[in-house]
């Protein structure tokens, strides 16, 4: 049982939702009318007992007043819905441009106070008058019937230039639903502006006048939609607006989108922060193109990140940050800290997702801090939660301010490591960790043990660049021990702080160190909260070249996946990652300009990916691209990695300094 009050209910659109909802003899339709007379309404109250006709009038606060009290006394001072569907307008000066409107205050006023009166007076007033019974209905849902007049990108490529009053009262009317949607959110009540399509309300024989002008719209519409064929009918349109209606909720209210990023690293901020540029009607901060235009209209968006870690972490930077203390502090930033992401459309929660149902949009998310599960609606996903890795690939921590005693105890670890230090594992990881030790802590010998005959065996990379890495190991200082894989590590009873630890190797051989780093480990997909059929044999994401889900997937088009987590060409890199989330923000945008049918996306594209690497070793870096071969040097280092293993790089190319711009 479902109780609505419909404003403007005698003719039109109005009365037929009245009619349609009538047609379910569990609903409880009132007809808010001036003329409560009219026959055609009172026709069908005659037909239908669910339906009451009101009097009532939005442009006379105190008429609109007595109809709320007149509908509290029929629903028990309770609605579900409220449909403020009024409309007025001056036709006299219809055909009007900006351009020839008059300079007489009077006169103007004559033209705007029809339009401005029912939209935005009337809509206020018609608000006020029935919230208190939408506080107490179940749906609490109050609905704006607006106009595709009011859509600025329409009047752009349609050239509509008349109907001047009526454009702007509809696009203060939807100005005036955000504005309640913001406030009245926080009470459970859901707004919605909601345009109708281009609806033939016209009764009886059309003059000329009109039929004329109709033809010229349609010319003009045709310039954005070439399939429009002309008006529809109010039973498809309301028919469709009551499906808009039924499926309103709390996220969608005042037509805000709602996006859930899982993962906060490169790839899941890139996409956070190209969307806050695009809705917000800028060029995102990451688009090279020259002479890019921005989106001529902004987006309502709220954009939920969801990670295990409470802030962001420079994932590059782990092999010196758990060698050094103070450069680990500068590593870990909390989401809260940085600049760029403070604004009231992105909010962040300290979490794990469990599982994502693509049918209904829905994520189920275990609250870190609650310790309870809890359900997500969206109406876009970006998944971008990357590899599932293990110390000393990244920290063991999930808050910063474990992060920094975690490293201040292994950087003790090191001092302490008196009978030198032992890095098991020649990958990129492996590798940076070991040189990292010996520039930083010159006098503990280091050790890299790799059970292939040379390290990078695992990537896809030319032995020239290998053999170039084992050589700046070994200038280095590292001693290096190929093709032995260690079997056992046993602890040694030592006094005080200093530790032992005892290497058995596969060939026989016996090693002692007072500490060890073991950097050998698969890191595996964190999918397992996305359907199978997502999911290749390894568990990465199946993408397309728009970065969205398979095809074969419900709402595959909503759903993207960037980063390390994909199965796309190329080594997995941090570049890589925010590039990918770059395509993934900038394809979900289009889709949400799309949700008006008359703009069609326009989607960018991956290209296929050939293998890279930039390694940082000391103060030196190794690069291989297939067109430039390998190189390396302190000059490398500089371009690639900077003073700080590119933190800076990073930190500047997403520009988190920068105060979040309203």
């Amino acid at each position: 049982m479902s109780s609505y009050a419909i404003t403007g209910a005698s003719k039109g659109i109005g009365r037929e939702f009245v009619r349609q909802l009538a047609a379910d003899s569990t609903n409880t339709v009132l007809a808010i009318v001036r003329n409560p007379e009219s026959a055609d309404i009172s026709d069908l109250a005659s037909k239908h007992s669910n339906v009451h006709i009101i009097k009532g009038d939005v442009t006379d606060p105190n008429s609109i007043l007595e109809a709320a009290t007149a509908a509290a006394a029929i629903t028990d001072s309770k609605l579900d819905v409220l449909i403020h569907n009024s409309n007025a307008v001056d036709m006299d000066s219809m055909a009007s441009t900006p351009s020839q409107l008059p300079f007489d205050a009077q006169a103007i006023q004559n033209i705007f106070s029809p339009s401005l009166n029912t939209a935005i007076y009337g809509g206020i007033w018609a608000t006020n008058a029935f919230l208190p019974l939408i506080e107490k209905g179940a749906q609490k849902k109050i609905v704006h019937i607006s106009s595709g007049m009011a859509d600025v990108d329409l009047i752009n490529k349609a050239g509509v230039s008349s109907g001047v009053a009526y454009s702007i009262a509809k696009a203060g009317l939807n100005v005036t639903v955000a504005k309640y949607a913001a406030e009245l959110a926080p009470r459970g009540i859901k707004l919605l502006a909601l345009s109708p399509g281009w609806v033939d309300t016209w009764e009886g024989e059309k003059p000329a006048g009109v039929v004329h002008a109709n033809e010229l719209l349609l010319k003009m519409f045709q310039l954005v939609e070439p399939e429009l064929k002309g008006q529809i009918q109010p039973e498809e349109s309301v028919r469709k607006c009551l499906q808009v209606i039924e499926n309103l909720d709390a996220g969608s209210s005042g037509l805000f989108f709602r996006v859930l990023v899982v993962g906060g690293s490169y790839g899941g901020l890139t996409a956070a922060l190209t969307l806050l540029d695009l809705s917000r009607g800028r060029v995102a901060r990451f688009n090279s193109t020259p002479d890019a235009q921005p989106p001529q209209r902004q987006l309502p968006i709220q954009i939920t990140v969801v990670d295990e870690r409470d802030g962001f972490y420079h994932l590059i930077g782990s092999p010196r940050a758990l060698a050094s203390e103070n450069y680990a502090s500068k590593t870990w930033t909390k989401f809260e800290d940085i600049p760029a992401l403070r604004s009231p459309d992105i909010r962040f929660l300290r979490g794990s997702v469990n599982s994502v149902d693509c049918q209904s949009k829905v994520a189920r998310i275990l609250d870190a801090h609650t310790k309870e599960t809890r359900k997500e609606k969206y109406d876009f996903l970006i998944a971008s939660s990357g590899l599932r890795r293990v110390f000393p690939t990244v920290p063991k921590s999930l808050r910063r301010d474990e992060f920094v005693e975690e490293a201040k105890k292994h950087v003790g670890d090191i001092h302490n490591a008196q009978d030198g230090i032992v890095v098991i594992g020649g990958g990129a990881v492996g590798v940076e960790m070991a040189t990292e030790l010996r520039l930083l802590h010159p006098n503990r010998n280091v050790t890299l043990i790799h059970s292939r005959d040379r390290v990078l065996s695992a990537e896809p990379l030319p032995a020239e660049f290998q053999e170039r890495v084992g050589s700046i190991l070994h200038e280095a200082g590292v001693k290096l021990i190929f093709g032995q894989r260690v079997l056992d590590i046993t602890a040694i009873e030592t006094e005080g702080e200093r530790r032992l630890w005892k290497l058995e190797l596969a060939d026989g051989r016996t090693i002692y160190a007072g500490h060890v780093m073991n950097a050998v480990s698969k890191s595996v997909p964190t999918t397992s909260y996305l359907p199978e059929e997502a999911l290749t044999e390894e568990g990465y994401v199946k993408i397309r070249a728009s970065t969205q889900f398979p095809k074969n997937l419900p709402n595959a088009d909503s759903h993207f996946a960037v980063g390390d987590m994909v199965s796309w060409s190329g080594i997995k890199r941090c570049g890589a990652a925010m590039h990918m989330g770059y395509h993934a923000a900038v394809n979900a945008h289009q889709l949400m300009l799309s949700e008006d049918s008359n703009y069609k996306p326009e989607f960018i594209n991956l290209q296929e990916v050939p293998p890279v690497m930039a390694l940082s070793m000391g103060k030196t870096a190794v690069t291989y691209t297939p067109d430039s071969g390998t190189k390396d040097g302190e000059d490398v280092h500089d371009v690639m990695f900077g003073k700080d293993m590119g933190y800076s790089i990073c930190w500047n190319y997403m520009r988190m300094s920068e105060p979040c711009q309203a």
